[in-house]
C-alpha cells in the first residue's frame, strides 16, 4: 500500500500534469544537484517546472491525469519537465541547457493530446516566443493598413502641391499683369 507522501506526490504530479501544456521527460544521469537547481531556475524564468521522480509514481500521475503514450519512455532515471504558460519557452530554455550540459538527455514530450518525438521538440524549441510571434503578427496586420495610409498620404501631398503651384501661378499672372498696367 503506498504512503501517504507518496499519494501526496502523484497528487501534485497529476496537478503539474494537468495544468501543462507541454510536459517533457529527461534523462538527468551524470547531473550534480547544483546543475539541475540551475536548470530549474532557468525554466521556472519561463513560467515552468522541473522535478526529478520515481519512474513508478510518475506513472501512476500518468494515468491519473489521461495522459498515454509516455510509458515506454520511463526507464533510467526521469525528470520531468512542466510548461504552464508558453511551451516554446521552455521547450527553448530546456535546448538550450541540453547543448550546454551534453549529460541532459531529452526522453520524449507530450502536448495537447498527443507524444511529441525529440524532432518535434527540437521544432518547438526554434520557434520564437509568444511575444515575438505576437509582434510578427501584428506586423502583418499593419503592414497593409500601413501602405494604405501612405499611398493616401502621398496622394494628398501631390494633390496639395499641385494647388500651391497652382496658386502661384496665378499670383505671378495678376503680378504681372499689375505690373504691366501700371
Amino acid at each position: 500500500m503506498p504512503t501517504e507522501k507518496k499519494r501526496a506526490i502523484v497528487a501534485q504530479l497529476q496537478e503539474d500534469l494537468g495544468r501543462s501544456k507541454l510536459v517533457i521527460l529527461t534523462d538527468y544521469r551524470g547531473l550534480n544537484v547544483a546543475e539541475i537547481t540551475e536548470l530549474r531556475r532557468s525554466l521556472q524564468k519561463q513560467v515552468g517546472g522541473y522535478q526529478v521522480v520515481k519512474n513508478t509514481l510518475l506513472h501512476l500521475a500518468l494515468g491519473q491525469a489521461g495522459i498515454e503514450g509516455l510509458e515506454d519512455r520511463l526507464e533510467g532515471p526521469v525528470a520531468v519537465a512542466f510548461a504552464y504558460e508558453d511551451p516554446a519557452a521552455v521547450a527553448k530554455a530546456l535546448d538550450d541547457y541540453a547543448r550546454r550540459q551534453s549529460l541532459l538527455e531529452v526522453k520524449g514530450g507530450w502536448m495537447e493530446g498527443r507524444v511529441l518525438t525529440l524532432d518535434e521538440i527540437k521544432a518547438l524549441a526554434s520557434l520564437p516566443s509568444r511575444p515575438v510571434l505576437l509582434a510578427q503578427v501584428m506586423g502583418t496586420i499593419q503592414a497593409p493598413l500601413a501602405n494604405l495610409v501612405g499611398g493616401l498620404s502621398s496622394v494628398l501631398r501631390d494633390l496639395i502641391y499641385v494647388l500651391k503651384t497652382r496658386a502661384e501661378a496665378g499670383e505671378s499672372a495678376v503680378q504681372a499683369e499689375t505690373a504691366s498696367a501700371a
